[in-house]
């Protein structure tokens, strides 16, 4: 876990007991993620990227050069290490050293985000309204896509090449993959595009601000349908094996759609009921959402002061946990564990049993226990770090 006070710690996923601090960041955490070979790698608001031994927690190499903000990291396949930040850059380093390699410099504000491509470039994009692509080894600059008049907030290479990217400027564009030219504006929402996905037929959904979902033809980008019925920020959506669409909103619902013609489908379903009358919906959700939380055909969830887990794998009613303050589901390991955080600053371990018998996700799944049976995680005492 990680905190605003600048530390990260390690906890026994099993009893709860800290385990060590991993201290020496100045500012507030941004993230961190588990390395392939064990370390720890974070990124934080005081410019800096940390190493850590992921065992003991001891500081192994500090990453310095930004000069604001990390925003972001990931581990390349060649074992080296990208960032980008809100000082404009993304960087190369070392990824055992932590020596840097290259800096990559052109946008002219804060970089949003980025990703390797297939050939190995790399995609970035940015505040200033641009993508970039990189050459992957030398971090040399090789075409800016420009066009959109607002913050570039996400991107997406599609399979045929081509970059599909959206923006606060209520756009969506389309570009060529390999020279960065543009190849069409898909103009419609009225509001910032919050994401987009290609469906399986060559069509785009994206969907937005202005609380409404959008088809789009894939090849030229003409409209071709408009998902009207949510009422605040639509927040994410996925299409379903069926052929059906689901989205959901700040408005607290979940919504079905037509995969065809965009006509909904039902009456809205509000999330709070999701774990408890539609499993298959939370754990799709959840998926899209939060990966860290599902696990086979189960899926971690909160809302409000519960938590807990539910199957769609069998007919069984979730089990669940009340609180004394707000929980935000983390992570849901096989093992049956379900990290949770609180308002309240504390991380809990809760885990699952059947009657006084600790029971794995396996066999929460494969149980073929009725509703009830499945007993729920002792309550925590909210003054514990630990259950």
């Amino acid at each position: 876990s990680w905190s605003d006070d600048g530390t990260l710690r390690l906890w026994d996923g099993h009893s709860g007991a800290p385990l060590a601090t991993l201290a020496g960041h100045t500012n507030r955490v941004d993230g961190a993620l588990l390395l392939p070979d064990g370390r720890i790698l974070s990124w934080s608001d005081d410019g800096t990227l940390r190493l850590w031994d992921g065992h003991s927690g001891a500081p192994l190499a500090t990453l310095e050069g930004h000069t604001d903000r990390v925003r972001g990291a990931l581990p390349l396949p060649d074992r080296r290490i990208l960032s980008w930040s809100w000082d404009g850059t993304l960087r190369l380093w070392d990824g055992h050293s932590g020596a840097p390699l290259a800096t990559l410099a052109g946008h002219t504000e804060w970089v949003w985000g980025a990703l390797p491509l297939a050939d190995g470039r790399i995609l970035s994009w940015s505040g200033d309204g641009t993508l970039r692509l990189w050459d992957g080894h030398s971090g040399a600059p090789l075409a800016t896509l420009a066009g959109h008049t607002e913050w570039v907030w996400g991107t997406l290479p599609l399979p045929d090449g081509r970059i599909l990217s959206w923006s606060k400027d209520h756009t969506l564009r389309l570009w060529d993959g390999h020279g960065g030219a543009l190849l069409a504006t898909l103009d419609g929402h009225t509001d910032g595009v919050w994401g987009a996905l290609p469906l399986p037929d060559g069509r785009i959904l994206s969907w937005s601000k202005d609380h409404t979902l959008r088809l789009w033809d894939g090849r030229s980008g003409a409209p071709l349908a408009t998902l009207t019925g949510h009422t605040e920020w639509v927040r994410g959506a996925l299409p379903l094996p069926d052929g059906r669409i689901h989205s959901w909103s700040l408005d607290r619902t979940l919504r079905l759609w037509d995969g065809q013609d965009g006509q909904p489908i039902g009456e809205p379903i509000a999330t709070i009921d999701l774990p408890w009358e539609h499993p298959a919906l939370l754990f799709s959700r959840q998926q899209a959402e939060l990966p860290a939380a599902v696990s086979n055909q189960t899926a971690g969830w909160s809302q409000g002061r519960s938590a807990g887990v539910a199957t769609c794998a069998i007919p069984t009613d979730p089990t669940c946990w009340e609180g004394q303050a707000n929980v935000e589901t983390r992570a849901l390991l096989p093992d049956g564990i379900l990290v949770v955080s609180l308002a309240s600053n504390h991380v809990f371990c809760l885990q699952l049993y059947r009657g006084n018998q600790r029971i794995t996700i396996a066999d929460y799944e494969g149980s073929g226990t009725v509703p009830g049976e499945a007993a729920e995680a002792p309550p925590p005492d909210a003054t514990s770090d630990t259950t």
